[in-house]
């Protein structure tokens, strides 16, 4: 990069101006060796931004799916590790989620530490970095069943992904009170949905973050209590609002689509006959009977092969294994209406189904066997018609041809081995174009999601929910889901895989359905209520013996039920076995109006209740403006500004081609020691900054911001972009940059600096007191007994310093002196510039002396030795006994190098103590004298024949 004093204060500025930057911040955690660079957006720079301001972080981030949650979460853990220096990170999370948050651990540069089984778990010594922070990744289900380990250790952050799922007097729920009780620790809580109809369970959430809250949540569920929690406890953005506040269109539209294909009479007499047996499985009332009738029917629905493989369980001689204990923890497990709400131990579904098959198959009569066998036999005819992936095979034809990527997204690994083997053949493709994901080869998905992006690589990826829940693949736009998913959640969530941050298309979803009875049911019953779908579109091309129902995602779930209102004692638990049970029956409608009222019900009242913060993307603009320094900032603005900065302030322009991840992230990390020393800008030309101060802002016990300013010739302060802008255009006018103490003699407070620092303050107040003033609000706005006592220690103002760490010398006139002109220059012409410099350094140490004991020549000695020892000057302190050897070298302009022979270096080595170096520079022009004590410690050295040390 650059040497020495001048690189020293430039790494370091340029450390605390990306620190302090939010938007920069996010562009120099990208770890230089990800592929994929993380493009940071004004909610997640604004979210930082506000985090920032206090201690302990203790959130609650509740963005909608697809706005980068986890990259939030891991920037505020990166900045808690910079500038708190913690050093270890739990991370909890579904177990369908740990690969991912790997991933985006080592996107970020950290390092992640897989926690996978309890011997592990009970084995393991959870280190922390010397320089560095460990990020332990493990299931919230196995950290659970080890309340005491996990809480023993000394967490200093704890980030819980979709921490919905700690309801209310679960286990799950007991190991996060306890490891939340400390209200010390920073803890982050992810979930797009962390309200799921139970206020209660929703406060409980809350008290997480603040364990002194009461626990009588009736008298917290008010309106005067959730407003308090906007933008303290509580941040939401959804995909509206990032769009507004980036003043584009960042998220596409995203077409909803029903895609319903017409059947032959062979599979129409499947499903027929398949419907009889159903409806007989699930007359008596007997719930494992049920529970074998639902799964066979969701199988059914997903493809004709993975029927037949539960098909050929059910009728097979396996009898005999032991019953699970309670069937209602089955339903909890494999039936909830959420994918990451699913608690399997296998790496598929397919395997905990198959098992229950096995288990309660002896429960089916004989005669019922029989009926079985013949549906088996209907099935394998129904598969050689396969309408469904015929007419999918010509869809996803349709976008291919379009030069589009496709996700194809199944419940079932049977469904995804039939895809994967018979897809090829009906579109004319290599087996080399589709790639999938799934439990089988999950350890290989970075490899795999890997061929899928590149542009000429795999075109179609087909994936399990379990295996793909949480991958980021908005490389394709389009998504099929080749069996309609039973729940609102699901579908959004599958959603989410494309359309989020990053998508530059518009996308298209496709969800199946056969023209059958029982998919008519769901389709007309449940999506078209979901989707507020009333009329078909015109079929696309190539998609004969099909129809397309076509809605915006804005409005899924949104359906208006007019008067209806159901009494929600009466209400029974919805989830996805109660809604397939229910469609079996025939009385999938009246469900589903229960659950449409759910959903209605619930949002009014959130609405009423003011739960979740309403914030405008214009207000988030508007905040980073402020305090950056911007009259409308853009994201876009900000990454041209940084690049110019990084090209013209620290390469000098000589560096064009800017990595502006790379370069932000090498900055980022080089430059967290402090500077040690104030320094000194000598700059050519005329006056434009004076002066660069540090301010830190803290809380009562730490530092939590510190933000560089300047002062330039008309007294304004200059901050954010503003700054940028001045260091960019004074960049190539700087000579040289030394410690203040190798110029100035004592470091003398003026009234100016005085001025400076008061301005400064009330500056830096007015930027951020809207800001932290929400905590304050939060914490004063309850007491006893609804709030027993403070957690959350936000910026106090009146502590803030302001500490000077650069001033500058501008220099009119500068002499050129390359050292190669002065090794070549007339012997008489060094003579004069030596004799010079000897004058000078003479005259300075005479003054030095007269200054502190005035003119008393007594009490001091100053010199000329230079014919007689390897040094040039004798200076002693005859009062102290202090002694200088100084060597007096000097340039005719401003080159500050000086050469040493090798009997100057011995004694420099001998007596480095009280040996000093003063250089006198510019001697043609305007000479000035730099001081440095012990310089073979303090200077760069280049060894040839002889020593030659550089400065700056």
């Amino acid at each position: 990069m650059i040497r020495g004093f001048e690189s020293e204060f430039k790494v370091y500025l340029a450390n605390r101006i990306i620190r302090s930057n939010p938007i920069a911040f996010f562009f120099a955690i990208t770890n230089p060796l990800s592929k994929q660079k993380i493009i940071p957006f004004l909610h997640q720079a604004d979210l930082l931004l506000h985090l920032m301001t206090v201690r302990p972080i203790r959130v609650l981030i509740a963005d909608e799916i697809g706005l980068g949650k986890t990259i939030e979460a891991l920037a505020i853990a990166k900045y808690l590790e910079l500038q708190d220096g913690i050093r270890k990170v739990l991370i909890l999370t579904p177990k369908i989620l740990i690969e991912q948050w790997v991933s985006e651990v080592k996107r970020v540069g950290g390092m992640p530490w897989i926690v996978s089984s309890g011997s592990q778990l009970k084995n393991t010594f959870f280190k922390s970095g010397v320089d560095k922070a460990y990020y332990y990744i493990m299931s919230i289900d196995l950290a659970k069943r080890y309340p005491d380990i996990i809480d023993s250790v000394g967490w200093d952050l704890i980030i819980v992904d979709e921490a919905h799922n700690a309801t209310l007097g679960t286990q799950r729920d007991y190991l996060l009170r306890r490891l939340t009780s400390n209200k010390h620790r920073n803890i982050i809580l992810l979930s797009a949905t962390p309200h799921r109809g139970d206020y209660k369970d929703y406060l409980n959430r809350l008290r997480y973050l603040d364990p002194t809250l009461t626990e009588n949540y009736d008298a917290l569920d008010a309106p005067k209590f959730y407003r308090v929690t906007h933008e303290t406890l509580v941040f939401r953005r959804t995909k509206g609002i990032v769009n507004q506040a980036e003043g584009e269109e960042i998220f596409k539209k995203c077409h909803v689509h029903s895609f319903i294909v017409d059947i032959s009479d062979v599979e129409k007499e499947y499903f027929s006959e398949l419907q009889k047996i159903l409806t007989e499985m699930i007359a008596p009332d007997n719930i494992p009977l049920s529970l074998l009738a639902v799964i066979l029917r969701k199988r059914a629905s997903s493809s004709y092969y993975a029927s037949i493989q539960t098909l050929n369980r059910m009728i097979s001689k396996s009898r005999g294994k032991e019953h699970p204990k309670k069937v209602e923890d089955i339903l909890q497990k494999i039936f909830a209406l959420g994918y990451d709400e699913l608690e399997i131990e296998a790496d598929e579904i397919d395997e905990e189904l198959n098992k229950i098959v096995e288990a309660y198959a002896d429960i089916l009569t004989s005669r019922q066997i029989e009926k079985l066998r013949g549906i088996l036999e209907l099935a394998r005819k129904a598969q050689e018609k396969d309408s469904k992936i015929k007419n999918v095979a010509k869809l996803v034809k349709y976008h291919l041809d379009r030069g589009e990527k496709i996700v194809i997204f199944t419940e079932y690994l049977d469904t995804l081995e039939y895809l994967k083997n018979n897809l090829p053949k009906y579109l004319g493709i290599n087996e080399t174009d589709i790639v999938t994901i799934s439990g089988k080869n999950k350890g290989d998905v970075h490899n795999i999601k890997e061929r899928f992006e590149q542009e000429n690589g795999a075109k179609i990826l087909i994936a399990t929910d379990v295996a793909g829940e949480g991958l980021n693949l908005q490389v394709a736009n389009v998504l099929i889901n080749y069996e309609a998913p039973w729940s609102p959640i699901k579908l959004e969530q599958r959603m989410g895989r494309i359309w989020r941050l990053g998508q530059k298309k518009e996308s298209y979803v496709y969800t199946v359905f056969l023209s059958n009875k029982m998919d008519r049911d769901v389709l007309e019953n449940l999506y078209h209520k979901l989707m507020n779908i009333d009329k078909a579109m015109t079929n696309p091309p190539q998609l004969v013996g099909s129809k397309v129902y076509i809605a915006s995602a804005e409005n899924l779930w949104r359906a208006d039920l007019g008067l209806l209102n159901l009494d929600p004692k009466k209400r029974k638990k919805i989830n996805e076995y109660t809604l397939v049970l229910e469609s079996i029956k025939g009385n999938l409608g009246i469900y589903v109006r229960e659950l449409l009222a759910m959903i209605n019900q619930l949002s009014a009242r959130l609405r009423a209740k003011s739960v979740f913060p309403v914030i405008k993307g214009e207000k988030i603009r508007s905040e980073l403006s402020k305090y950056l320094g911007s009259d409308y900032l853009s994201r876009k603005q900000v990454e041209k500004e940084l690049q110019e900065w990084l090209s013209l302030f620290i390469y000098g322009g000589d560096k064009k081609a800017i990595n502006l991840w790379k370069e932000l992230n090498a900055l980022l990390l080089k430059g967290s020691t402090d500077l040690g020393s104030k320094m000194i800008l000598f700059v050519k030309g005329e006056e434009t900054l004076r002066r660069i101060y540090l301010v830190k802002l803290k809380n009562s016990s730490q530092t939590l911001i510190e933000i560089p300013v300047a002062i330039d010739k008309k007294g304004d302060i200059l901050y954010g972009l503003k700054l940028l802008e001045a260091l960019k255009d004074m960049s190539t006018q700087i000579l040289t940059a030394v410690p203040y103490e190798s110029v100035e003699e004592t470091n003398q407070t003026s009234i100016e600096k005085f001025r400076d620092i008061g301005k400064i303050k009330s500056t830096i107040r007015k930027l951020l007191q809207e800001i932290s003033f929400k905590w304050e609000k939060y914490e004063d706005r309850f007491h006893k007994p609804l709030k027993a006592g403070q957690v959350f220690f936000p910026l106090d103002f009146d502590k803030t310093t302001v500490e000077e760490i650069a001033i500058f010398k501008y220099i009119r006139e500068v002499e050129s002196g390359e050292e190669k002109w002065e090794r070549n220059s007339p012997t008489e012409e060094i003579l004069k510039i030596e004799k010079e410099a000897m004058r000078i350094a003479i005259e300075y140490e005479k003054q030095r002396y007269i200054r502190k004991y005035g003119n008393d020549p007594s009490k001091w000695l100053v010199k000329n030795v230079s014919l007689e020892e390897h040094y040039d000057i004798l200076s002693r302190d005859l009062v102290t006994g202090e002694v200088r050897y100084i060597e007096v070298k000097g340039h005719k302009g401003f080159s500050l190098w000086a050469e040493l022979t090798e009997a100057e270096h011995k004694f420099a080595e001998d007596h480095a103590p009280n040996y000093w170096l003063y250089l006198v520079v510019n001697i043609g022009k305007e000479p000035m004298l730099f001081r440095f004590r012990n310089p073979l410690e303090t200077l760069d050295i280049k060894t040839k024949k002889r020593y030659v040390l550089y400065v700056g």
